[in-house]
């Protein structure tokens, strides 16, 4: 029976061999972190969470306003219970002139705070700040 000793640079080699191994597979699995694979007849979208803002005039809310899906400026939000509305300058409703914070979370905006602004007027049309 053969035993083999694992003299230091033995074992240091092995080390080295190992954390190389795990830092390929560490960057490999970074680079390819939300890379869509589709097939050649299907094209794909992918969205990042990533935070956007935004003013518009509000065209439509549910019943009651509140939480639900709004549109703004023809973009839909989902608004929930989380989200933060402002309303010094006036009510959140059909019609209001608002900013607009949230994320994009795969194709869905959803809004962390909405503020009712005060319009700037261009020429009599609504103006964004």
């Amino acid at each position: 029976m053969l035993k083999k000793n694992l003299t230091n640079p033995d074992l240091e080699a092995t080390v080295m061999k190992s954390l190389s191994v795990i830092l390929v597979f560490g960057m490999l699995f970074t680079v390819l972190d939300g890379v869509v694979i589709a097939n050649e007849d299907e094209e794909v979208e992918t969205y990042d969470n990533y935070p956007a803002k935004f003013y518009g005039v509000v065209e439509n809310m549910p019943n009651g306003g509140g939480e639900g899906l709004w549109t703004v400026n023809n973009r839909e939000i989902l608004v929930t219970t989380q989200t933060k509305i402002e309303e010094e300058y006036g009510k959140a409703g059909v019609g209001a002139y608002i900013e607009v914070e949230g994320n994009y979370i795969d194709k869905t905006f959803t809004a962390y705070k909405i503020e009712v602004r005060m319009e700037k007027q261009k020429g009599g049309e609504r103006g964004q700040e």
